[in-house]
């Protein structure tokens, strides 16, 4: 519990080979608060999917070969939602899909796939956990809701030192 709540390093460059570690430690401890359904047995890898820009300047690929539910990581990395592969367990989106991500985390709504951000709205876009800079630690906004619809389940102690949402409507939808 204690790395989650881990301080960063620095605030105004671009994020650190530090930095960018501890939020791939973070993504990796997040997995592991999440009650996953049962076919997740049959699968043959644990995948931490990145789509668009790599948020953590390859630190997320040195999870490779760990093992997480019995399953050995991998980390792939896509440039379009549409070759996301199912087999993503985890879904991590580029701040260059903020102005898309809405409409993808629709499309990846049904499927068990744990989906984090760090866009000023991920949670209430759509997104499950979406990652908030809180002065030199990150914060939780938790969209529970969005969770259960894809059949995945955050662990309460989570969920009790997270902020909590509920997805926003689009302008356009009644």
């Amino acid at each position: 519990m204690l790395l989650l709540l881990s301080p960063v390093f620095g605030r105004a460059e671009a994020p650190t080979a530090e930095e960018n570690a501890l939020k791939a430690a973070l993504v990796y401890k997040l997995a592991q608060f999440v009650d996953w359904p049962q076919n997740i047995s049959g699968e043959s890898e644990f995948a931490f999917c990145v789509l668009g820009e790599d948020a953590f300047a390859g630190a997320l690929d040195r999870l490779e070969g760990r093992v997480l539910y019995g399953l050995p990581v991998t980390v792939r990395h896509y440039r379009q939602s549409e070759a996301v592969s199912r087999n993503c367990r985890v879904l991590f989106f580029g701040r260059d899909k903020t102005p898309f991500e809405r409409d993808i985390l629709e499309r990846f709504s049904v499927r068990p796939m744990l989906t984090v951000g760090e866009g000023d709205s991920f949670a209430e876009n759509g997104g499950m956990i979406q990652l908030r800079r809180d002065g030199r630690k990150f914060a939780f906004v938790i969209n529970p809701a969005c969770a259960r619809r894809a059949g995945l389940t955050i662990a309460a102690p989570l969920l009790s030192m997270s902020a909590i949402v509920e997805t926003r409507k689009a302008p356009f939808e009644p």
